[in-house]
């Protein structure tokens, strides 16, 4: 449910003087940001109103870290002539340190030195990339799936386009980057296609969110590439990086980046995605019973239930592109029983 609303609409002048030609371009975070509070989305993006940080290392900013040297990771294997599957513990253990490195290395000359906070978060940055690195070799050497690319960018002039509609005669153009995205093609030529978030902190896909248009970003993902590429989907996923040391008793490491999220009801496909395992995946949230079904611990969808999903994804697109281009920024943030719009909103205080 949501408070009820404070109304307001932009004027037609104002629209036409923010998007231009009757062409909005927005990220897919933009779109899930209107979808928390249309008011949030306004001062954030139209009024472009920043909170003024203090000159300290944020969680956002490692988190970027370890995208930036898993990217530059990706690079340098493939400038190697190796790929994930292949390359060894060794080339991956030096790399990673190298570049880990080279970024606490930058964080210093940012700051003007290294306070023991920002040492022991970077230490413990390092910590968590050289364990997080192996894994994510480990679980492409045990796949059949091949990565068709890292850092994956929607953008007009790109390989892979953005995803577009028009509403009442604009165009709304979704653009976005993905970590990464794995094909496999079965022995028939079908092709399937997982996309695969990495993130910092705990995350599972909700489809109950999707829905509300609270988190679309892997599903927009999905349904383009699979356009694109005529492929079905496979699955969207993601993989936690994570500090390898482990309270006790809290289990095998192997469990801990086991990636989470949602995965196609297909037993060949499946299989591609962790050729090694007997009834229960190391890999991916899947686990068999004796009898062959999946048991209750499995996160899978058919193939007609992900078709159901793009297609409401396709409708929650269109909703929220009409409400954005009609210049809705009213104080209404959304309240459900996992989401509250303003529980992590930097402008809470402007709504009192």
């Amino acid at each position: 449910y949501r408070f009820k609303p404070k109304t307001a609409t932009l004027s037609d002048d104002v629209l036409k003087s923010v998007y231009k030609n009757d062409y909005i371009s927005l990220s897919v975070s933009r779109m899930e940001r209107f979808s928390k509070c249309p008011f949030s989305y306004y001062l954030n993006y139209i009024l472009n109103v920043k909170e003024q940080k203090k000159s300290m290392l944020y969680s956002t900013d490692t988190g970027s870290i370890m995208h930036d040297v898993i990217e530059k990771i990706s690079v340098s294997i493939k400038n190697s002539g190796f790929d994930w599957s292949n390359v060894s513990t060794d080339f991956l253990t030096t790399e990673t340190e190298r570049l880990v490195n080279e970024k606490i290395a930058e964080v210093g000359a940012m700051f003007g030195f290294l306070s023991n906070r920002r040492t022991w978060l970077l230490i413990r940055l390092k910590s968590t990339l050289m364990t997080s690195v192996k894994f994510i070799a480990e679980h492409l050497r045990a796949s059949e799936f091949v990565p068709l690319g890292y850092e994956i960018e929607f953008a007009n002039g790109n390989k892979y386009t953005p995803f577009k509609i028009t509403i009442g005669g604009k165009t709304v153009s979704l653009k976005g980057k993905i970590d990464r995205a794995d094909m496999y093609t079965d022995a028939e030529g079908n092709r399937f296609i997982r996309v695969i978030d990495y993130k910092s902190g705990s995350r599972s896909f909700d489809v109950s969110n999707m829905y509300y248009g609270l988190e679309l970003q892997l599903m927009v993902y999905l349904d383009r590439l699979c356009d694109l590429e005529n492929a079905s989907p496979a699955g969207i996923l993601y993989f936690r990086f994570k500090d390898p040391i482990l309270e006790e008793g809290k289990g095998r490491i192997e469990d801990e980046f086991k990636m989470k999220g949602l995965v196609l009801k297909n037993d060949d496909v499946i299989r591609a995605m962790d050729k090694n395992f007997d009834r229960k995946s190391n890999v991916i949230p899947v686990e068999y019973k004796i009898d062959g079904n999946h048991t209750v611990h499995s996160s899978v969808a058919s193939a007609n239930q992900f078709a159901g999903m793009r297609k409401h994804l396709h409708t929650v697109i269109r909703q929220i592109g009409k409400e954005i281009a009609k210049g809705r920024t009213d104080i209404s943030p959304i309240r459900t029983s996992s989401v509250n719009g303003c529980e992590y909103c930097n402008f809470r205080q402007a709504c009192l």
